[in-house]
Formats: structure tokens, C-alpha cells, sequence
């Protein structure tokens, strides 16, 4: 008999979690050919999958809107996940097009 360790005691069957993402993620309304694309870029997909790394903290970057998740996943194309620790990056949510008159704080909906 196998390791018994990653079973659930209720159904028998392995111990999963199931991301359900329902694609209503609000895009930005701007091109992918424009310059501006490159700060945002995190936003192209509702899931994304990172080996661990301890200074990769935010989607969009250490620094807001500086690419972040596009450059991780460009860094290690190939790289193996399998029994490996992993990040799953959910990206959701509204954006926009920030005003002048939204800084230094964002208003609410």
C-alpha cells in the first residue's frame, strides 16, 4: 500500500484544491501592441503558475505595474513543476485606466 499521507479520510480519494474562475476578469481597454501593454501584462491571463521564489511577491511586480509575472514565467519556459513548491497566481478583479484625480487613493465602487 502507497503513502497514505495525501488521502481525504471522508471520500478516499487524493486531497485536491479546484480553482473554479468564472472569466469574467475585466481587461484593460488598451492594445497589446501599445507600449502600455507592458505594465500590465500579468492581466492577460486569469491563472498563472510560478515555481516559488521568495522575492516574487506581487503579479504585477515589486513595483507596481512593472511586469512581474510575464518576465518570471519568460525567464524559465521550460521549467518543471512537477513535485515542486508552486505559486497559482488568480488575477481577478476590475481595472481601469487610473485619473489624475484618483491619486494618492483609489475611490470605491
Amino acid at each position: 500500500m502507497g503513502d497514505t499521507t495525501n488521502i481525504n479520510e471522508i471520500s478516499g480519494t487524493r486531497r485536491a484544491w479546484k480553482l473554479i474562475t468564472e472569466h469574467r476578469s475585466a481587461k484593460p481597454f488598451i492594445a497589446t501592441t501599445s507600449p502600455l501593454h507592458k505594465r500590465h501584462a500579468f492581466t492577460d491571463y486569469d491563472v498563472w503558475v510560478t515555481l516559488y521564489k521568495e522575492n516574487q511577491l506581487y503579479p504585477g511586480g515589486f513595483y507596481l505595474n512593472n511586469s512581474g509575472l510575464p518576465e518570471w514565467v519568460a525567464e524559465d519556459p521550460d521549467v518543471s513543476l512537477v513535485n515542486e513548491d508552486i505559486v497559482l497566481w488568480h488575477v481577478f478583479g476590475i481595472t481601469h485606466l487610473v485619473r489624475t484625480e484618483d491619486a494618492p487613493v483609489m475611490p470605491v465602487e
